[in-house]
């Protein structure tokens, strides 16, 4: 089948192949998205643990605090409520 779309002398067929394209392309950067979010997620982690031994260790920390906490709020708590 091989029709046109009219006035636009395009047929379907190649726009369709575009679209199933276009969606391949869409699937794949939602999948680097999701993976890069997890890293930032581990990261964050790991940052508030090492902050946390530092703080054994040395009281002058309260400035960084805020700093993590606003980055587990953003990476690890907001990833959390949008998974569930």
């Amino acid at each position: 089948m091989h029709r046109e779309i009219e006035g636009r002398g395009e047929n379907v067929e190649d726009l369709l192949k575009k679209l199933l394209e276009l969606s391949s392309i869409e699937a794949s950067l939602h999948f680097k998205l999701a993976t890069k979010l997890d890293e930032a997620r581990t990261e964050v982690i790991r940052l508030s643990g090492l902050l946390s031994m530092c703080g054994l260790k040395e009281k002058n920390l309260n400035r960084y605090r805020a700093i993590v906490e606003e980055m587990i709020n953003k990476y690890v708590m907001e990833i959390k409520h949008n998974n569930s």
